[in-house]
């Protein structure tokens, strides 16, 4: 757990603000969409008699289009207010990989943590 908020850290430091912004947005808007995903999925697998997850496998890649969305609009938004319209695609494609991979380990460190919390105010509470 050390090692990975020291790496966080790190990516916060060298990205700065549109890493923050990316990675939240990228959290909030994925959990967002994969309700109705979640839900059409197990109406479709009750109507063909097929496991859900034909479907909801594919909610994987979503933070991956959220990040790239979202990376790309505050990239030609810094890139309209500076005049420099150089940009540099491999360097956006890498962190935008990079700001959706962080999305969904925050994410999954964020619940387990909840998770756990939940479960020991509970242990309490039945002793």
């Amino acid at each position: 757990m050390e090692d990975f908020t020291a790496w966080l850290i790190g990516v916060y430091q060298s990205y700065g603000f549109r890493a923050f912004a990316v990675i939240v947005a990228t959290i909030i808007l994925t959990n967002i969409a994969k309700r109705p995903i979640v839900k059409a999925a197990e109406n479709y697998a009750r109507g063909y008699n097929v496991d859900k997850s034909v479907v909801t496998k594919w909610i994987a890649l979503l933070p991956y289009a959220f990040a790239f969305a979202i990376n790309l609009v505050i990239t030609i938004i810094f890139a309209a207010k500076s005049g420099n319209w150089n940009i540099e695609w491999v360097k956006y494609i890498g962190d935008s990989s990079l700001f959706a991979t962080v999305s969904i380990a925050g994410f999954e460190v964020g619940k387990k943590c909840l998770e756990s919390y939940i479960s020991k105010k509970q242990q309490k509470e039945g002793k």
